[in-house]
């Protein structure tokens, strides 16, 4: 699958049916304010209902988060994902690792994140396509927080790029 960038407001909105008949085989997610608010030592009703569509769709997935193990691997065996924590993203070591895991190309997995700075540019960095959602909660660390003009800035950048180069909106 070529360059894909898609945005939409939250988890249940990312488009699964479409990401297979582009031949997508696997998801790489980001855990904070994606599939969990930050923080959090739970996953939303939201998040586990769409994992279970995920897995429905015959679809892989691991959960790449800059996030601390312990509490990453809490979260990644309650929603019954693999997980790579300490992932330094946006560079590309936890999404080299979590291909492996998978067993795919970076051509057949598409990335899932809120931001744009990490997630966006450490997947595109490495040919995989990327869902950017919407955080799910304004609850963020200060330096996450402080960052985010900058990555909404970045995120219309590229969503406009997109737009120009594609015929789809």
């Amino acid at each position: 699958m070529k360059r894909y960038l898609q945005a939409v407001s939250d988890i249940g909105e990312v488009p699964l049916g479409e990401l297979v008949r582009l031949g997508v085989k696997g998801l790489i997610f980001d855990l904070d304010n994606t599939l969990a608010p930050p923080h959090s030592e739970t996953a939303p009703p939201a998040t586990l209902r769409f994992l279970a569509e995920v897995r429905r769709a015959g679809l892989a997935a691991v959960i790449v988060s800059n996030g601390r193990r312990p509490r990453v691997e809490r979260l990644g065996r309650l929603m019954g994902l693999p997980v790579v924590a300490r992932a330094r993203k946006p560079f590309g070591r936890g999404y080299r690792w979590a291909l492996l895991e998978m067993g795919l190309k970076a051509s057949q997995v598409a990335a899932v994140g809120d931001h744009f700075l990490t997630d966006g540019l450490g997947a595109l960095y490495q040919g995989i396509p990327l869902v950017l959602v919407d955080p799910m909660t304004s609850e963020e660390d200060f330096l996450v927080r402080a960052a985010r003009p900058v990555d909404h800035i970045l995120r219309r950048l590229a969503l406009t790029r997109r737009e120009r180069r594609s015929p789809r909106g």
